[in-house]
């Protein structure tokens, strides 16, 4: 557990949020991996993602930018990040996929701007790497994996968050306090992304006008209403790709598109292919 001196200085309203916060798991794993085994070009980005490697020889590319991963270290990737993966080394890999809901994912923007590094401690990185060597979600208790692989995370999480620095914190707590006009709605859309969702019951949420809500929103959030829920659904959709053998049609009906065609449509302009593409590719 972290102990720390320092008292975070984010507001009453920003601890409320971190209240509502909490992990789904998406899946987790460990896998020997053999030198190039993990070259991998526009790695899936609709998910959070946990690395530990037991040896070096792993390098990402995170929107460009390249990181040569350490033995031991443990690192998080939020959503929405473009990665490719290459390998010139044998390793053993541990990893955890998983989503992070019940915070708007436009707030923890300016808390993760891309692969965030957690610090240095031997005794957190030998627990995870013990955790890596006996988790399988596939056999056995699978509530108990749960629990410990989740332990991991938020502890990863916590890590990480008690050395962001006093000025990120600050831009982080403004980001949040602009958004608390339209809060209901951006809470409402992220708990329900897939239910039928109008911009009159949007509006009510957050006790305005229609036309009103519009506008504010779309300063609040730099986006329209539509396109926010559009987004999310698509986020959902790459992950029910990626973690299920749903049917695509199954899928866009799922996660409130009308139909498989809008839904194509929606998700290859947002993605960068088509839903089978892309289920093809990542799998």
């Amino acid at each position: 557990m972290i102990v720390s001196d320092s008292v975070p200085d984010f507001t009453d309203y920003s601890n409320h949020l971190y209240d509502e916060m909490h992990i789904r798991l998406l899946m987790a794993r460990s896998e020997r991996l053999r030198a190039h085994g993990w070259d991998h070009e526009n790695l899936s980005g609709s998910h959070w993602r946990l690395y530990q490697n037991d040896a070096p020889g792993a390098r990402l590319i995170v929107d460009g930018r390249p990181f040569e991963l350490k033995e031991r270290t443990v690192y998080l990737i939020p959503a929405g990040h473009r990665l490719d993966s290459s390998t010139c080394a044998a390793f053993t890999q541990f990893y955890v996929h998983f989503d992070v809901v019940g915070m708007p994912q436009i707030a923890l923007r300016e808390l993760f701007g891309g692969l965030v590094e957690t610090p240095k401690d031997a005794e957190f990185e030998e627990a995870v790497h013990r955790l890596g060597r006996r988790i399988d979600t596939r056999t056995g208790n699978v509530l108990v994996a749960q629990c410990l692989v989740k332990g991991i995370v938020y502890e990863a999480l916590g890590r990480y968050l008690d050395t962001v620095p006093v000025e990120q914190r600050e831009r982080w707590g403004k980001r949040v306090s602009s958004l608390r006009p339209v809060l209901p709605a951006i809470q409402r859309i992220e708990e329900a992304p897939d239910e039928k969702l109008t911009i009159p019951d949007l509006a009510a949420l957050c006790h305005m006008s229609d036309d009103h809500f519009i506008r504010t929103f779309r300063i609040c959030a730099g986006v329209s209403p539509i396109r926010y829920v559009l987004e999310r659904r698509v986020a959902l959709a790459a992950q029910r790709l990626l973690f299920t053998d749903e049917t695509i049609d199954h899928i866009a009906s799922a996660v409130g598109f009308g139909n498989r065609y809008y839904f194509t449509r929606v998700f290859t302009r947002q993605m960068g292919q088509a839903p089978a593409a892309f289920r093809k590719g990542v799998r």
